[in-house]
C-alpha cells in the first residue's frame, strides 16, 4: 500500500514532481524510472535502496491507457 493516494498526487504541484525525478536521477539512495511510448510519458517509479542494496518502491504511477501494456518489467528488480 502506497502512503500518498490518488487526491494527494494530483493535488502535488509540477515542481514538486519534477524534484522527485531529479533526485531519483542524482542520489545515492534513490532511484527513478520514467516510461515512454513514442517520446509520450506514460509512466514512473520511484524507490530507495535498503541497507542490502535493494530497492523498496515507494511510488509508481501508470497511465491508465498504458496499463497491462508490458511496460519495461525489468525496473521491478532493479539491483545496483
Amino acid at each position: 500500500m502506497f502512503a500518498t493516494g490518488l487526491g494527494e498526487a494530483q493535488r502535488r504541484p509540477d515542481a514538486e514532481w519534477e524534484e522527485l525525478g531529479r533526485r531519483g536521477a542524482t542520489g545515492d539512495r534513490w532511484a527513478t524510472f520514467v516510461a515512454e511510448d513514442d517520446r509520450r510519458f506514460t509512466g514512473m517509479a520511484t524507490g530507495t535502496l535498503d541497507d542490502h542494496g535493494v530497492l523498496d518502491v515507494i511510488q509508481m504511477w501508470v497511465d491508465p491507457a498504458a496499463r497491462r501494456g508490458g511496460v519495461n518489467p525489468t525496473c521491478s528488480s532493479y539491483r545496483p
